[in-house]
């Protein structure tokens, strides 16, 4: 088995994985019928939702996601997993989708919010029944925070479930249905995430960004100085003979 992540481009909308393709609770208002039964309500480009859907999830997702590449950039990743006797057959097993805030309005249902200014929203990751338990949630984030490290992002949010919440601690929280697409915390405090504000069921989790421009300086700095001593040493050892 092999498995290689790539960014979704305008050309791949079609391998968002499993539920990824139809599951609009990150992109609705919450509170609407359309957010609770995870049916669709497209955003605008400024992450509005708009009036009406067209009852078809599967295109109002694809939208959405045509609408935030074309006006912010890459927005998912997707593992494509390759086995048995056709190698050459890559099948979409996971996407991970992230988003400025604003363009996922149904972060509003958890009580943990308000996203911070500076960062950017990871929704979910989703992953269908066959593929679980291949540490996919876990290469998929990885390569959201790479992505957003490179664009230059301060940080990255999440908000996530607690596998230890009951339903009593859940049922604080009566905007978030019962099969809403949320990464488990166990998951991104594993991939270095430390909580941001806390919950006994939802927490938002927050990982701080290396500033890259600062970064590619300090390596500048250090190579021109490990070549100074460099020089330093070799002229040192002529004097010698």
């Amino acid at each position: 088995m092999r498995i290689v992540v790539h960014p979704l481009t305008l050309d791949t909308l079609g391998d968002l994985a499993g539920t990824a393709a139809t599951n609009t609770f990150w992109t609705t208002q919450p509170g609407t019928q359309s957010h609770n039964d995870t049916a669709s309500q497209p955003s605008g480009p400024a992450g509005q939702p708009r009036n009406a859907d067209s009852g078809n999830p599967r295109l109002d997702k694809e939208l959405w996601m045509h609408n935030t590449l074309t006006t912010w950039g890459p927005c998912a990743f997707t593992a494509y997993v390759t086995s048995g006797a056709d190698a050459d057959l890559a099948v979409p097993a996971a996407t991970v989708v992230f988003a400025p805030p604003a363009s996922l309005p149904g972060r509003l249902a958890f009580p943990t919010g308000p996203v911070s200014d500076d960062a950017v929203l990871i929704s979910t990751v989703h992953v269908p029944p066959p593929y679980q338990g291949l540490f996919l949630e876990h290469r998929l984030i990885d390569a959201a925070v790479d992505e957003l490290s490179r664009r230059g992002v301060r940080a990255v949010e999440c908000f996530a479930v607690r596998p230890t919440a009951s339903p009593a601690d859940k049922a604080t929280s009566p905007l978030i249905p019962r099969h809403a697409p949320i990464l488990c915390s166990d998951v991104l405090e594993e991939r270095g995430f430390e909580v941001a504000a806390d919950d006994p069921a939802f927490p938002r989790y927050r990982m701080e960004l290396p500033d890259t421009g600062n970064l590619f300086a300090a390596v500048e700095e250090s190579l021109w100085e490990a070549t100074v001593t460099m020089g330093f040493r070799i002229k040192v050892g002529m004097g010698a003979h």
